[in-house]
């Protein structure tokens, strides 16, 4: 009996242990273009995130479902389209994105990952914890 509950002990510490450090909530990831414009994205504790793209110029929200080394960005909206009228060709369209941690601190787009390399080294680098 002894030996059974260090057994279950260990095993729950080993996945509890993991479970936490495979968790992205509260991080944030950036890619830096150049010195001025840096883009990121934030994954809230609640399974939302924030996104900004620095290239456009706006924040886009959306919900995460994150599974391994997967994450799955489900864009909802951009910053800027209570501006444009609801089927307006200017407002951010609810998409699906896949995304992959590679190396513990590399995010990238999974389309943008070719034969183990970034394409164009466009990846985000994770900032905080």
């Amino acid at each position: 009996m002894k030996y059974l509950l260090i057994i279950m002990i260990s095993f729950f510490c080993l996945f509890q242990s993991c479970t936490e450090s495979n968790s992205i909530q509260g991080t944030k990831w950036e890619y830096k273009i150049n010195e001025e414009s840096i883009s990121f994205i934030e994954f809230k504790a609640d399974g939302s995130y924030v996104e900004y793209d620095a290239e456009v110029g706006e924040h886009l929200y959306g919900r995460y479902e994150k599974t391994n080394d997967r994450i799955i960005l489900s864009q909802e909206r951009g910053e800027y389209d209570n501006e444009f009228q609801e089927g307006s060709r200017h407002r951010t369209p609810k998409k699906k994105f896949e995304m992959i941690i590679k190396n513990g601190s590399q995010l990238g787009y999974f389309d943008r990952l070719k034969n183990g390399s970034w394409e164009n080294d466009y990846y985000f680098i994770k900032v905080n914890e």
